[in-house]
């Protein structure tokens, strides 16, 4: 039974294979995309708005920190900073294998964003048990898990 995703481009499936692994909870592992996203979709159009060098160097200090935070491996509670601003575990629940997670918590860094939209997931205190695609193993090593979504046979392991 196919659920679609070898029916798309290779090139996306690859990016989701790459940034929905197991391993995209580690420090950084999300660099390329969040680049791309930060120079793309916010950098640009600040700038065309007219905002000072400084306030877009401030921006970009901020982000490169926080992308790195909210990929770390730390299971503290935040408090109500959880509700001003995305933490580890807000965005972990993005990354969570568990069906109730898919599609959930979008927001880069404000997460009533996600409240205002009904796409929040965030039990009170978990943290997901799980990472990835379900149904989809990963290759272990980098040069496998580079290789994974070219194979011929998208349904091969």
């Amino acid at each position: 039974m196919s659920d679609g995703r070898e029916d798309r481009p290779a090139l996306d499936r690859w990016f989701e294979r790459v940034f929905d692994d197991d391993e995209s909870s580690r420090l950084g592992s999300g660099w390329l995309s969040g680049t791309a996203s930060v120079f793309l979709g916010a950098l640009g159009p600040l700038h065309l708005a007219g905002f000072a060098e400084p306030a877009l160097y401030a921006y970009l200090v901020f982000v490169s920190f926080h992308a790195v935070f909210i990929h770390a491996k730390v299971r503290l509670s935040f408090g109500a900073l959880e509700s001003l601003l995305v933490t580890p575990r807000f965005h972990h629940w993005h990354h969570a294998r568990a069906a109730e997670a898919r599609d959930r918590n979008f927001a880069v860094h404000l997460p009533w964003l996600d409240r205002l939209f009904g796409t929040t997931h965030l039990p009170r205190g978990e943290w997901p048990d799980g990472y990835g695609i379900t149904g989809d193993p990963v290759p272990e090593g980098y040069l496998g898990q580079l290789a994974h979504p070219f194979r011929l046979d998208p349904t091969a392991p």
